[in-house]
């Protein structure tokens, strides 16, 4: 996906593209006629994410574990002011067994 502003200078970057399409990858172009037309991006793709996703069974408006995840960043926080560091954790394991 490639966003060009019409006007700018976008030949450094036009020419990136072309060589990425010349091998055969997907390319999609869109020019924006000006700086206000990316939100109008911005909600073209929040919005295929949202379809994307009910699509996929996944509901698209649905954070779960956010309360959660709120909770325990708050107990750290509450840990570095207290302690004036950040609490020690363990690694569950390696990176190595991690990207395996």
């Amino acid at each position: 996906m490639y966003l060009r502003l019409e006007g700018d200078a976008n030949g450094e970057v036009d020419s990136a593209i072309d060589a990425i399409e010349s091998t055969g990858q997907p390319v999609v172009r869109l020019d924006l006629a000006g700086r206000l037309d990316l939100g109008a991006e911005f909600f073209r793709w929040e919005m295929a994410t949202a379809v994307a996703g009910a699509l996929l069974g996944i509901h698209p408006f649905d954070q779960p574990n956010v309360q959660g995840a709120k909770d325990r960043t708050e107990g750290v926080l509450q840990e570095y002011r207290s302690a004036g560091r950040l609490p020690q954790v363990e690694a569950p394991g390696s990176l190595k067994a991690l990207l395996s």
